[in-house]
């Protein structure tokens, strides 16, 4: 996790804050994805606080719902669901709260997995 923070940290030293035309596409800085996972949307929120203290309110925050279990994840918990709604409210609130001033939040809802790829492989198979 120090890495991670600490390339973070010289990525926004390097790039600045983000800045977005009005169309809304990204022309530069950094932009923090954080992908939301069964059973640690506590880290989550720990990394948006941590962000919004050692590098600010300034970079750009992308919250995503979209995990899914594929594969071998399926047996094993809690890599073998997708996130609960009231986890990603957690994150939500938080990402309010702390007030990024570009942020984007992946919508939770209608969100489907019968399309992708490694969907409820049988384990040992090569194919779905």
């Amino acid at each position: 996790m120090e890495t991670a923070r600490s390339a973070l940290v010289e990525m926004f030293r390097q790039t600045g804050p983000i800045r977005i035309n009005d169309d809304g596409i990204a022309l530069s800085g950094t932009i923090c994805r954080i992908l939301v996972l069964p059973g640690h949307a506590k880290e989550a929120v720990d990394n948006l606080k941590w962000i919004s203290e050692n590098v600010g309110n300034e970079v750009g925050v992308s919250v995503m719902a979209q995990y899914v279990p594929a594969y071998r994840a399926t047996e094993i918990q809690p890599w073998n669901r997708r996130i609960f709604i009231s986890e990603y409210d957690m994150v939500k609130e938080t990402m309010e709260v702390l007030n990024f001033e570009i942020c984007w939040i992946q919508d939770i809802e209608g969100r489907t997995e019968e399309n992708l790829i490694g969907y409820k492989m049988p384990p040992g198979s090569t194919t779905g």
